[in-house]
């Protein structure tokens, strides 16, 4: 997992205010976050890492960790809703990310993760079809960002 043991809230020097969200008196995005903000990373589950990049929070440390993971793993790993989501979650709405200085030296395995994608072997796989949309529709999109 990660090796960050720094909480979300020490990396951005944020702390809760307000009130103490449950899941009884606020929704899942802000009961979530309140419960992750002052967990270590290294204690973040797949799931966990999922949910803070679907909020955009610490791409510089999860979007590396990610493309490491998967790399090692299997582009089409489920993090919470459906195959692939977490290697969707590195792409949809990142452009600002990806085109930014600090981001060129992960592009090369962004382009072997892409390349994975597309050589994939779905023989005896039973990969849904809008797993392989979502993920095609957003490998178009950075490709087109990045002009890959």
């Amino acid at each position: 997992m990660l090796k960050e043991k720094k909480s979300w809230a020490q990396i951005t020097r944020k702390q809760w205010e307000g009130e103490i969200p449950t899941p009884d008196n606020s929704s899942y995005v802000i009961y979530n976050f309140y419960r992750l903000h002052d967990l270590p990373l290294n204690k973040y589950t797949i799931e966990d890492v999922y949910f803070m990049l679907n909020q955009n929070e610490l791409p510089d440390i999860l979007i590396p960790f990610v493309l490491d993971y998967l790399d090692k793993k299997d582009i089409y790993i489920e993090a919470k809703y459906y195959e692939g989501d977490l290697f969707n979650s590195i792409l949809t709405g990142k452009c600002d990310f990806w085109e930014s200085d600090k981001a060129q030296k992960h592009i090369p395995k962004l382009k072997k993760l892409i390349q994975a994608y597309e050589n994939y072997d779905y023989t005896n796989k039973n990969i849904y079809s809008v797993s392989r949309k979502t993920l095609e529709k957003s490998i178009h999109q950075i490709k087109d960002c990045l002009k890959l």
